[in-house]
């Protein structure tokens, strides 16, 4: 009976060692990916939007400040970035987002976002429209001149 005490011991801290590990795991895989900002143009009057307000913007519905719409642009510079906006944002895969973008388009005659392949052109694009947002890694953001933050995703 002894015996079987301590096999039932030892089979507890095996459990509890394996979700110590599964949680290390968790914790270091949440630490390597990117932090993803909202950003805008350095002149624009922006002040702070929330996750769910951007989500919202780039899921195609409209937002009206100050009687101006504000545009969301779609940063396709980095993969990476571009996978974990999705995901932690949106809570969709990339080919699931553009087949709903795709159908709202057709459904509704809404316009497509505009999309950058490069920081550059996307950085050019947020100082000619003071109401653009747009989203990025917070190192890339801080290195950016004329970028504003605006919030963390």
């Amino acid at each position: 009976m002894e015996r079987n005490v301590s096999l039932n011991r030892l089979k507890q801290w095996c459990w509890h060692l394996l979700g110590l590990a599964c949680l290390i795991w968790s914790m270091l895989a949440w630490a390597a990916e990117p932090q993803l900002v909202l950003v805008a143009g350095g002149a624009s009057p922006l002040q702070e939007i929330s996750p769910e307000q951007a989500r919202r913007l780039y899921l195609g519905i409209p937002a009206v400040l100050h009687g101006h719409e504000i545009t969301p642009l779609r940063n396709l510079s980095d993969r990476t970035i571009q996978e974990v906006f999705l995901q932690r944002v949106l809570y969709m895969s990339a080919q699931a987002y553009e087949r709903q973008m795709a159908a709202r388009i057709f459904r509704g005659g809404g316009n497509e976002l505009r999309s950058y392949d490069t920081l550059k052109q996307l950085s050019e694009a947020l100082g000619r429209d003071p109401w653009a947002i747009s989203y990025m890694s917070a190192d890339t953001a801080a290195h950016l001149p004329d970028i504003k933050i605006l919030g963390g995703l």
